[in-house]
C-alpha cells in the first residue's frame, strides 16, 4: 500500500525505472563500442551522475506540487494510514521530503551503475 501511495501520490519514486533503463543502455553501449575498464568506470559514473540529477530536479518539482495541494496531501496521508487526529506540520511533511529525496537520489546513483555493470557482464557472457 506504501508503494503504491508512493508511486502514484506526487512523489517520484517511479523515476528509478529511467536509471535503470539508462544504465541497462549504456553497460549494452560500452560493452558493444569494446571500451576499456577506465573509459567504462568513467562513463558509467557520468550516466549515474546524469541520471541522479535528474531525479532530483523530479524531486523538487514533486515538492512544488506537494506543497501546493498541501491540503489534499495531508488528507491522503490521514487516509492511508487511518489516522484522523494527527497534527502533521509544515516542517515534518518538509523534513520527509528532503530525507527521502536524498535516498532515491542515492539510490538512483546507485542502481544505474549496477545495472550498467550487469549489462556490460551479461553482454560479456554471450
Amino acid at each position: 500500500m506504501l508503494c503504491l501511495f508512493l508511486c502514484f501520490k506526487k512523489l517520484p519514486v517511479a523515476g528509478l525505472v529511467i536509471g535503470i533503463m539508462a544504465g541497462y543502455y549504456e553497460g549494452r553501449k560500452l560493452f558493444h563500442y569494446k571500451a576499456n575498464s577506465f573509459e567504462s568506470s568513467y562513463r558509467i559514473e557520468r550516466t549515474a551522475q546524469l541520471t541522479s540529477t535528474g531525479i532530483a530536479v523530479y524531486c523538487m518539482g514533486s515538492t512544488f506540487i506537494i506543497f501546493s495541494q498541501y491540503d489534499d496531501t495531508l488528507t491522503a496521508l490521514k487516509q492511508i494510514f487511518n489516522i484522523s487526529s494527527l497534527n502533521i506540520k509544515v516542517w515534518m511533511v518538509l523534513a520527509s521530503i528532503i530525507l527521502f529525496s536524498i535516498i532515491l537520489i542515492f539510490l538512483q546513483f546507485w542502481l544505474t551503475k549496477k545495472t550498467a555493470i550487469y549489462a556490460i557482464r551479461k553482454e560479456s557472457k554471450k
